[in-house]
């Protein structure tokens, strides 16, 4: 592993990934993207339903691959010359003099002044490495997978319940209770919120919980009802208190740049959000008001935010 480099990015993810990719379109190719897990996307990324919908319908239009976005950022950055080191965790992070001057990981030190955490629902814990109060905290979010109706020889026909699956790949969100939906090759990925939950790193898949997404999920698609679940998983949301993310350079220590909190929005946001910061880091305009996201807009208090986190 390299032992200096002009950036380290803290974490593979689409988020660390899209970093990576703009800064090396940017000319800072001598970039270290740091990943703790053997492979990249292999946290939330890799867990999230892929839902990139906008104001736009066509048959095939809101869904994309989390993993193939990612890889796509992450080998267009090593073709320009970033290095990627998997399977490697951050311990610690080193400043001097109100700068940053290094990251420690267990596979050695990386001499460097700029440091980009984009490490997800563990973003707090890399800020407190570094002294820098990252207000982001991890939720667990359930994605279930219905297998599609086997219709008998006598239901096959035009009321076959069969039929009521649909066809078209677009996400539908229920934005009053969260309740969301999409086809998944045959079968159908659905998902929703839960009010009650706590903070927590736990992704174990509380089966107690469908139930519950059932009692809604029927209401808006009728066929759920008679569906078995083939399979389920669990992942996490890094959250801020207004559920909208922190993007930019943290007040309290110099090279030391934020990209957090997307809550539940990252993938989606990852192409734009990760073009934005790089343009920050290299002293580019933006072009774009990054006021809302300022990492330090808490300390005057709590602002309105997201009324629609899924």
């Amino acid at each position: 592993m390299k032992r200096t480099a002009e950036a380290v990015i803290i974490g593979g993810g689409c988020m660390g990934a899209s970093v990576a990719y703009h800064l090396a379109r940017r000319g800072v190719t001598d970039v270290v993207l740091v990943e703790r897990e053997p492979m990249l996307a292999a946290g939330s990324t890799g867990r999230n339903a892929g839902g990139v919908a906008a104001a736009t319908f066509c048959v095939r239009d809101g869904i994309a691959d989390p993993n193939g976005v990612t890889m796509g950022f992450a080998k267009a950055a090593q073709s320009a010359g970033v290095s990627i080191a998997r399977d490697t965790e951050v311990t610690g992070i080193r400043a001097e003099a109100g700068r940053v001057t290094a990251v420690e990981t267990t596979r050695g030190t990386i001499d460097t002044r700029v440091v980009v955490n984009a490490a997800g629902p563990y973003a707090r814990r890399i800020g407190q490495m570094a002294h820098v109060e990252v207000p982001v905290d991890p939720f667990r979010r359930h994605i279930f997978i219905a297998a599609a109706p086997v219709a008998t020889e006598r239901e096959r026909g035009p009321a076959s319940s069969k039929q009521c699956w649909p066809a078209s790949r677009v996400m539908v969100i229920d934005f009053e209770t969260t309740f969301y939906f999409h086809r998944e090759g045959a079968g159908l990925l659905f998902g929703m919120g839960d009010p009650g939950e706590t903070p927590t790193f736990d992704t174990t898949v509380q089966w107690d919980f469908l139930p519950q997404v059932i009692d809604v999920a029927v209401k808006r698609l009728p066929a759920l009802a008679d569906a078995s679940i083939s399979h389920a998983w669990a992942g996490l949301y890094e959250v801020t208190p207004d559920a909208n993310p922190l993007i930019g350079p943290a007040r309290e220590l110099a090279g030391f740049f934020l990209i957090n909190g997307f809550s539940g929005h990252g993938f989606q946001h990852s192409p734009a959000a990760g073009r934005i910061l790089a343009d920050v880091i290299v002293g580019r305009d933006p072009q774009f008001d990054l006021t809302p996201f300022a990492p330090d807009r808490f300390t005057a208090g709590v602002i309105s935010g997201e009324r629609y986190m899924v």
